[in-house]
């Protein structure tokens, strides 16, 4: 069985890239990558340090405050591979979420910088192993705030398992939860975590568009 697996995903990968336009595709979104990669440490330090103004978030004030850092990164992650497994025998379909992600990422930080917002009252920091390790450099970040990049994150994985019923109803469970979570930890106001949804839309909408550009040059 994961033999038959292991054969069916090389096959599909193997003829998707059998176009060369696909590698100019695979390269491109790569060194897309670059900018990302090179300056989100020192940009994460300056919407830090610089001077933002509070929201007084009605709902924010009526939840609990708890530290719940672990389960949403356990949601986030695990979520994460599900995902990656089901698109293993998809290659356009994972090469597509990448670029979402990557669009993603340079739409929030244009987000961050048109709004400078201070955290909320009663904030927990996150704490993500991973990302403080690799990005945050060991140190949480409280106001990179709008828009929600997990609820944003959760969303994209939603659209991208949109043909298979369970996963789509499970993922879209989860993004309901991850939200709550996220607004229990006092993280993200309300409007990030709407921000994050409707970022998430159109994005999974501006590369489609892309895609369906590049299917008729293929």
């Amino acid at each position: 069985m994961i033999g038959n697996f292991s054969r069916e995903v090389i096959t599909q990968w193997s003829r998707t890239f059998s176009n060369y336009k696909m590698w100019v595709v695979l390269a491109g979104t790569a060194l897309s990558m670059v900018p990302i990669i090179i300056f989100i440490v020192p940009y994460l330090h300056f919407i830090e340090n610089r001077k933002g103004f509070a929201l007084n978030d009605a709902v924010l004030n009526l939840l609990p405050v708890a530290e719940l850092s672990k389960l949403i990164f356990f949601i986030l992650y695990v979520t994460a591979m599900l995902v990656v497994f089901f698109c293993l025998k998809r290659p356009i379909l994972l090469l597509q979420g990448i670029q979402m992600f990557i669009v993603l990422q340079y739409l929030r930080n244009i987000c961050l910088f048109l709004t400078p917002l201070e955290a909320p009252v009663d904030i927990v920091p996150l704490q993500d192993p991973i990302l403080e390790y690799f990005a945050y450099s060991n140190q949480p970040y409280l106001k990179d705030l709008f828009f929600s990049g997990h609820t944003a994150s959760m969303v994209v994985f939603a659209i991208l398992c949109w043909s298979n019923t369970f996963l789509r109803r499970l993922i879209l469970i989860l993004t309901v939860v991850m939200a709550y979570l996220l607004l229990v930890q006092h993280c993200h106001y309300t409007i990030d975590i709407f921000g994050g949804v409707v970022a998430a839309l159109g994005v999974s909408r501006l590369v489609r568009f892309f895609w369906h550009k590049v299917d008729h040059s293929l």
